[in-house]
């Protein structure tokens, strides 16, 4: 008897969509924090809130930038090589921001990180709909990038800061440090789509 496409869904692709979606849910959380933590930059930096919009626009510009290039790399290098270079990069790029001496490293930083770890959405869809059954590729692609969005919380609608009144805003970026055993298991657990080899 023919498999159904839920048996063909069953084992790695399975297996790849779950990895995927840990792993854009945690790239996702790391450039969201950002977010919580813009009260409390702005007080330590003495920002005007035009400068505050100014930092998020040109970080944003910057990281765009940078994601046109990696993105082409990812065709080119491979989907597998680059999504560790992104949660690799993603985790040291958060994290290097708690220790920003000011806004320009703080604002590069930003910038970096939103390509280096944007990465992750265009390379996790790739590998997802390479991976799955065609009756089932589009409800899963978008069930991995719809679970993996992270709510910013009411610290942000509110305007007040989600940080540590003891530590700060600092602490709060070592928690991009949570994606860097994801490298690892997208190394030993993940394969190469053979799509992205014209396979």
């Amino acid at each position: 008897m023919p498999e159904t496409a839920l048996e063909k869904v069953q084992g790695y692709p399975l297996r790849a969509f779950l990895i995927c979606m840990v792993a854009y849910t945690t790239a996702q959380m790391d450039l969201a924090l950002f977010g919580y933590a813009v009260p409390a930059i702005r007080a330590e930096f003495e920002l005007a809130l035009s400068e505050v919009m100014a930092i998020v626009s040109i970080a944003f510009l910057i990281g765009g930038a940078l994601l046109l290039g990696l993105g082409w790399m990812g065709d080119r290098v491979g989907r597998l090589p680059m999504f560790q270079f992104s949660l690799l990069g993603s985790s040291v790029l958060v994290t290097l921001i708690s220790v920003a001496p000011g806004v320009i490293v703080l604002t590069l930083l930003r910038g970096a990180s939103i390509a280096v770890g944007g990465l992750s959405y265009p390379i996790t869809g790739a590998i997802v709909t390479e991976e799955m059954p065609a009756r089932l590729r589009g409800l899963y692609s978008w069930g991995c990038c719809r679970l993996g969005i992270p709510s910013v919380g009411r610290s942000r609608r509110s305007g007040r800061c989600g940080c540590s009144p003891r530590y700060g805003w600092r602490p709060l970026f070592l928690v991009g440090l949570i994606s860097l055993p994801l490298v690892w298991v997208v190394r030993h657990y993940l394969r190469e789509p053979a799509r992205a080899h014209g396979g």
